[in-house]
């Protein structure tokens, strides 16, 4: 057997374009980074047990099949379409999390995955060939170690896939969901070993008419002999035109007030369509309310949807807006509700004209209840713990929102109690609705399933008068956030000046044309993204309470060009050789390969004679209580050799946090190390240090790892200094490539939540 890294090494380059290292012989790790040029990889039947590839661009087909992986990482590969790892031990999902969602081929059979559902594999879209489950039979299995890899549940995360050539599920718990299986797919290959029990047997009792061959069906006659041929909605997006009725489709679970605000719009029970006289034109609209979710009807899922789908098509499946209604908070059910529909609908487009209708909301007629109540519900998703009320929390911020409260009608006495009141009530919550869809129509933002708002807007100088005047009206009259509002009817800003507001705590601007933005004198803003605009220059140096700054895709706006105490403290940095942080400094919040970050430069033991060590560690106290979400990793700096000085502030730190799981948290990183791309130097000085005493070895072993750098100060460029602005380049090209390395470190290892006990 060979060692792996070191038999790449001798006969490989960093510029080869393959490499061709098929049963080999080869066993033990390997770490391929930085092959800017490499295509294709096959190291299949060999006895790898790991495998890191980073940096790749241009990498496109894996083939590591047939090896003992128990540890795959792929960083910075966006270009893979291929990835056979079937025949591993492999059993960490997040292998998944960084691989591009252009892939085309993916074969996982014959691992240890744990038992789960498909839900990891929705987001491969463009898939066209797909391989779980177990291909040997139970006696094989000491052949490369017991394996699990039984995924289950439905086929349901599938259906995106439209692309989908090739499935095979032998081997698994996978028992339902065939009619969500794309009608790209024809076959399907499903089985199961005798003696087994795996669930798929269903699959194979469903299809049992069907049968081609061994392990082979027909899914294409399945389909056409059960009338599955059309199991979702595809919306065909038009403009809608003059003349045509707008209809209004209703969704919602069952007892919170849907029929009602239905009848609510017409004005009268069983009417449902409603002209309103515009001059000399007459737009016309159709209100559909349709069957609850949870009916008392005993009507079974897919039941109901088919009788949407039915409703839909009445409408010559033109659908101008979906009304979704819901009251009080937003239970699992109805977010549950919600997603099933856009499912159904099977295009996450449904977004763009969808608004969100909360019922039964006693102060609907005031604007503060109104706007406090979203910002509280909002408030609410962006806080749970739970990814999937987070990302449904994104998805309502992008739909229209209205208050109203439409009590039903009891039977009275008119006589004796306030129906008129009750009337005048529905009337008014109607009026604020219609209102809204006049108020689109004015700036030309007709109703439809997709807008041409982007041609209709003049996105070069900003909103026309009359647009910016219905804008406001709407969006104060309905209780819509600026932003919601402006996302909402796609207009773009060019100028924006909020200065003087010293109540502005959040200011939300994204995705707009913005070239000049005015925030002065806003001392108590708090929050701020203009990210995806064209600002050049932005003064925050009166805005002392930031926390949040997100100016991502900014292309004309650089650190220079940014007034703030933060910036000053990195020029700082620049005009002298040592740098001395005071007190600790959070940096904006910035991505990296799609990961949010937020970087806490805290005060250095002994960089300041006037503080005692208990001031120090006070202070560094205070910064991790400035991160309210808590610290995923600590980097604990050094340069040249670790001394008893540094030991000793090291245990220091980590009594202070009084826990002793801190150190799993924590990465020691060594700066000013000039052969940091060496990676056999790092490798010698790493075990120089562990060999060095055994409190420090201790010290590195109870950490996640030695990370080396090299981040020189950036000297002071005098006019006509040749020399300096080359040292400059030098040193700018070290702190990217040293950037580049802790962020991809990062995005390994911080992952799980630190935080201190108050």
């Amino acid at each position: 057997m060979a060692d792996a890294q070191k038999y790449v090494d001798k006969y490989y380059s960093k510029d080869s374009k393959g490499l061709e290292i098929r049963n080999k012989g080869l066993e033990g790790d390997l770490n391929l980074s930085d092959f800017v040029n490499l295509e294709e990889l096959d190291c299949s039947e060999n006895k790898l047990s790991g495998l890191k590839i980073s940096n790749c661009p241009k990498l496109k087909t894996i083939q590591c099949n047939g090896n003992k992986l128990t540890k795959l990482n792929l960083v910075n590969c966006p270009e893979v379409s291929e990835l056979k790892i079937d025949d591993n031990l492999l059993s960490d999902y997040s292998i998944f999390d960084d691989l591009s969602i252009g892939l085309i081929h993916l074969d996982i059979r014959d691992n240890n995955f744990e038992p789960k559902g498909l839900t990891f594999l929705s987001k491969f879209t463009s898939l066209e060939t797909l391989k779980l489950g177990r291909k040997r039979n139970n006696y094989m299995d000491n052949y490369r170690g017991s394996k699990t890899n039984a995924f289950g549940g439905s086929l349901e995360p599938l259906e995106k896939m439209t692309k989908l050539k090739e499935l095979r599920i032998i081997n698994t718990n996978i028992s339902g969901g065939l009619r969500y299986l794309p009608n790209s797919l024809k076959k399907i290959r499903c089985g199961f070993t005798p003696l087994s029990n795996y669930d798929c047997r269903k699959i194979c009792e469903e299809l049992k008419d069907y049968k081609i061959e061994e392990y082979e069906y027909d899914l294409q006659s399945w389909r056409e002999a059960d009338g599955q041929n059309e199991t979702t909605i595809e919306p065909q997006i038009t403009k809608a035109e003059k003349d045509e009725i707008r209809n209004i489709l209703i969704v919602g679970i069952t007892g919170n007030g849907k029929s009602a605000l239905a009848n609510t719009l017409v004005n009268k029970n069983g009417k449902f369509e409603k002209v309103f006289e515009e001059g000399d034109s007459s737009v016309k609209y159709r209100v559909i309310d349709n069957v609850g979710f949870g009916d008392s009807g005993n009507l079974a899922l897919p039941d109901i949807l088919h009788t949407i789908g039915q409703a839909i098509r009445s409408a010559d499946e033109k659908i101008n807006q979906v009304l979704f209604v819901f009251k009080d908070r937003f239970t699992d059910e109805q977010i549950k509700t919600f997603n099933l529909f856009k499912d159904f609908i099977s295009q996450s487009r449904i977004i763009e004209f969808t608004t969100i209708i909360k019922t039964s909301f006693s102060n609907f007629d005031k604007l503060d209840e109104c706007k406090n109540d979203q910002k509280n519900l909002l408030h609410l998703f962006e806080q749970s713990r739970d990814e999937k009320k987070k990302k449904f929390g994104e998805i309502i911020k992008q739909c229209g929102f209205i208050h109203v409260n439409n009590p039903p009608l009891p039977i009275i006495n008119l006589e004796v109690n306030d129906s008129s009141e009750i009337r005048k009530d529905e009337e008014e919550e109607r009026k604020l609705i219609d209102d809204f869809m006049k108020k689109k129509r004015e700036i030309e933002a007709e109703i439809s399933a997709e807008s041409n708002l982007r041609k209709k807007a003049n996105m070069k100088d900003g909103l026309k008068e009359v647009e910016k005047k219905f804008a406001e009206e709407i969006s104060i009259r309905l209780g819509l956030s600026p932003i919601t509002f402006e996302t909402f009817i796609e207009i773009g800003l060019v100028s924006l000046d909020v200065s003087n507001c010293p109540n502005l705590e959040e200011l939300d601007c994204q995705n707009n044309q913005i070239n000049s933005l005015n925030v002065t004198g806003c001392s108590n803003l708090r929050k701020i993204n203009f990210s995806n605009n064209y600002i050049k220059e932005l003064d925050l140096s009166t805005c002392t309470k930031l926390e949040e700054v997100n100016i991502n895709n900014c292309p004309e706006l650089t650190i220079d060009k940014i007034k703030t105490e933060l910036y000053h403290d990195a020029k700082k940095e620049k005009d002298s050789s040592t740098s001395i942080t005071k007190n600790f400094l959070k940096s904006n919040i910035f991505q990296w390969q799609g990961k949010k970050y937020c970087v806490i430069d805290n005060i250095g033991f002994d960089t300041n004679s006037n503080l005692t060590k208990s001031e120090i560690l006070y202070k560094i106290g205070e910064g991790i209580h400035s991160a309210k979400e808590g610290i995923n990793q600590i980097l604990f700096v050094f340069k040249g050799r670790f001394s008893p000085e540094q030991i000793a502030v090291f245990n220091l730190l980590k009594d202070f946090i009084s826990e002793i799981g801190i150190t799993k948290f924590t990465t020691i990183v060594r700066t000013s190390f000039t052969n940091f791309r060496n990676h056999q130097k790092c490798e010698e000085d790493k075990w120089a240090l562990l060999s060095k005493s055994k409190e420090l070895s201790e010290i590195i072993n109870s950490c996640n790892g030695i990370i080396y750098i090299d981040n020189p100060s950036m000297p002071v460029v005098e006019e006509e200094d040749s020399d300096n602005e080359l040292e400059i380049r030098i040193n700018e090209k070290k702190r990217k490539e040293s950037r580049k390395i802790l962020l991809d470190y990062l995005t390994e290892n911080c992952q799980e939540i630190y935080k201190l006990k108050e």
